[in-house]
């Protein structure tokens, strides 16, 4: 910056001051800055992780943690709120399989293992699906979802519309179980196979 700009920045606030800096004002006089209306404060831009997927507004409290293939199939599910989470009307889809949950409540923090020998999974390639009720073709109605082997599956475009899994994204996981690595896992990277 040139050295006469740097002096006439200096001279204009010295002038919207008002003269707080001259030898006439007192010696605790603090100069009061003009305020500038709401709608014209620039705020800067928050930095965004393109490689974070960003957590949903509406994500369920209700995590799909695990689905386990050693020994009877299970699906893990987790409370991740801070108040319990009743499983009333709550489904797993495995289409064309469909089971109704249990009729509990998980305790926040805490999981529960669910026996899905009544779903068919089939460890190299299959979905699972869970539900508010059995509209099984509403995304509003999924709450979570994976799926492995292959990238389609009878519910995944369901998952997709409803912002639960990325298009076109199946796990490699070779017929091992399946755990989630975060609260709301809605792509192949958010998931760990063991």
């Amino acid at each position: 910056m040139s050295s006469r700009r740097f002096l006439s920045i200096v001279v204009v606030c010295a002038v919207s001051l008002g003269g707080a800096c001259s030898s006439d004002a007192e010696p605790d006089a603090v100069a009061t800055l003009p305020t500038v209306p709401a709608d014209q404060v620039t705020v800067a831009p928050t930095f965004v992780d393109p490689t974070v997927a960003p957590a949903r507004a509406d994500a369920s409290p209700l995590v799909l943690d695990a689905v386990v293939f050693e020994g009877e199939p299970i699906v893990v599910l987790r409370n991740a709120g801070d108040a319990p989470y009743d499983l009333v009307g709550h489904f797993l889809c495995n289409r064309p399989a469909y089971m109704p949950l249990p009729e509990t409540t998980i305790a926040p923090g805490e999981v529960f293992e669910v026996d899905v020998a009544a779903l068919a999974l089939d460890p190299t390639d299959g979905e699972v699906g869970v539900y508010t009720s059995s509209a099984y073709d509403d995304p509003s109605a999924m709450i979570r979802y994976v799926q492995w082997g292959q990238a389609e599956h009878g519910r995944t475009t369901t998952a997709v519309a409803a912002g639960l899994w990325t298009d076109g994204e199946a796990i490699g996981n070779g017929g091992a179980s399946l755990f989630a690595t975060n609260d709301d896992p809605i792509s192949a990277a958010g998931w760990s196979v063991g």
